[in-house]
C-alpha cells in the first residue's frame, strides 16, 4: 500500500541522489584529467623555453667573443694607423730636406 509506495519513492530518491553524486564524481575526474593534460603541456612548453633560453645564452656568448675580437682588431688597426702617420711625417720631413739639398745643388750648378 501507501507504505510500499513511500518506500519505493525513497528508493527512487536515493537512486537519483546516487546518480547525481556519480555524475559529480565523473565531472571532477574529467576536470582532473584535463588539468593533468594541461600540466603536461605546460611542462613541455617550459622545457622548450629552457632550451631556447640556453640557445640564446650560447649565441650571446659567441657574439660577445666576436665583439671582443673586433674591438682588439680595431685597437691594433688604430696603433698601425698612428705608426704609419708617424712614418709619413718622417718621410715628408726627409723629402723636404732632400728637396732643399737638391735646390742648393741646382743653385750651385747654375752658378
Amino acid at each position: 500500500g501507501v507504505f510500499d509506495q513511500i518506500e519505493s519513492f525513497a528508493i527512487v530518491r536515493q537512486k537519483l541522489a546516487l546518480a547525481k553524486s556519480q555524475s559529480n564524481i565523473d565531472y571532477h575526474v574529467l576536470a582532473i584529467e584535463k588539468a593533468t593534460e594541461e600540466r603536461e603541456k605546460m611542462k613541455l612548453e617550459l622545457e622548450s623555453l629552457k632550451a631556447e633560453r640556453e640557445d640564446l645564452r650560447k649565441r650571446n656568448e659567441e657574439q660577445q667573443a666576436v665583439i671582443k675580437q673586433l674591438s682588439e682588431s680595431i685597437e691594433d688597426n688604430l696603433e698601425k694607423k698612428c705608426s704609419l702617420e708617424e712614418t709619413c711625417e718622417g718621410l715628408t720631413a726627409e723629402t723636404s730636406s732632400i728637396n732643399n739639398q737638391n735646390a742648393l745643388l741646382i743653385g750651385e750648378l747654375n752658378q
